[in-house]
């Protein structure tokens, strides 16, 4: 009898416990689970993404403005979603002129930008052109995002990645030639020159009209110095060999090396 009354007393708080319904002056009604709280992110938040990957996803629209220069060049962004984005605007980024014989354009430095839902912003971006043969370009408006030539869009990449070192094998090679960060920008250009397989003379052509004000002895001064190096490299992020990279910086390193003993002999 005593395991009886055990056994009801236990069934009936198991019956209280699941919610089931009991007289209000044993259990003061139904008893109900808690609500569970669920937090749900705002349709707003979203994370970084590439600009191409915002292309293909139909959350952007985009298109270049060309300033009268090959150096460099304003992209439209319109983010045509319901979301907030941050944007990651990257150097290989490719935009075709829309008039003939006249050069495109690839940025060569990486931007971030953020549009808030149905915005449209404008930012200017470093570039380089494509065909030394073309004409440098003039104010023009509405410049298609393009596949790039050759991949150069992955080439550029690798560079950015390994920049760092290239810079340090360049200023210790040729302290004299690699001051600023316009020098660097200019060697990058004749990198791309030669990575799409430009001509010399052409190249020589466009850095004596657009760089060095028609001084044909000072350019060749220049570019006889860095043109091995350029065509080196050129060849490095094509292959994305950074082994390679490495070897011109200790190389580097180790004449600097042997030029302060031979001081001190």
């Amino acid at each position: 009898m005593k395991n009886k009354i055990i056994f009801s007393f236990l069934f009936a708080g198991l019956i209280t416990s699941c919610g089931v319904k009991v007289s209000e002056s044993e259990q003061g009604g139904t008893v109900k689970p808690p609500e569970v709280q669920i937090e749900t992110l705002p349709s707003t938040q979203f994370s970084p993404r590439s600009v191409k990957k915002a292309i293909q996803e139909g959350y952007i629209t985009i298109f270049g403005n060309s300033l009268g220069t090959y150096k460099e060049i304003t992209v439209v962004l319109k983010n045509t979603s319901s979301y907030d984005l941050d944007l990651e605007l990257d150097a290989g980024l490719f935009f075709q002129c829309p008039e003939d014989k006249m050069q495109s354009l690839v940025l060569t430095e990486d931007k971030q930008i953020s549009l808030a839902k149905n915005e449209q912003k404008s930012l200017t971006v470093h570039s380089a052109c494509t065909n030394a043969s073309f004409r440098s370009p003039t104010v023009i408006e509405d410049w298609p995002l393009a596949e790039a030539p050759k991949n150069l869009d992955v080439s550029l990449k690798f560079y950015g990645e390994q920049q760092d070192l290239i810079h340090k094998y360049l200023s210790r090679k040729n302290p004299e030639k690699f001051k600023s960060e316009e020098d660097y920008s200019r060697f990058l250009q004749v990198v791309i020159w030669y990575y799409l397989g430009n001509n010399d003379k052409d190249i020589r052509r466009m850095l004596t009209e657009h760089v060095y004000s028609g001084d044909i002895e000072k350019m060749n001064l220049w570019l006889n110095d860095i043109s091995d190096d350029a065509k080196d490299i050129a060849i490095m992020i094509r292959n994305k060999d950074k082994n390679a990279l490495k070897d011109l910086l200790i190389k580097s390193l180790s004449k600097t090396k042997s030029k302060i003993k031979n001081m001190f002999k």
